[in-house]
């Protein structure tokens, strides 16, 4: 059992739920859907059929959130090396900046 019982709220005028048009939906299987032989039962089947899309809806959504923080942890990092990289390099340049005035000074003398 789906949980969802046969007067499950759907719009009135609702008679059929037409998904040919959609390639990309994953339909669910006749277990799911149970049968459709008369007004009741396809009503029901609707409802679940319904259900099942919203639970695949949040699934995704779920994915999708998921892909999308995982991004966003990899430009984090990305950007924490760059800096990295950046702050070696300013040091690496102040030192032999040092270098070089060190260097001048025996001249100087």
């Amino acid at each position: 059992s789906s949980g969802i019982n046969a007067e499950w709220p759907l719009r009135p005028g609702l008679k059929w739920l037409d998904v040919k048009e959609n390639p990309d939906l994953v339909f669910p299987s006749p277990d799911v859907t149970g049968l459709c032989r008369d007004d009741k039962e396809c009503r029901a089947c609707a409802g679940r059929v319904l259900e099942f899309m919203r639970k695949e809806n949040r699934a995704l959504e779920s994915a999708r959130q998921k892909d999308l923080e995982s991004k966003r942890a990899q430009k984090e990092a990305l950007k924490r090396e760059i800096e990295q990289l950046e702050e070696l390099e300013r040091l690496e340049k102040k030192e032999k900046s040092t270098d070089c005035d060190s260097a001048l000074i025996p001249l100087l003398v």
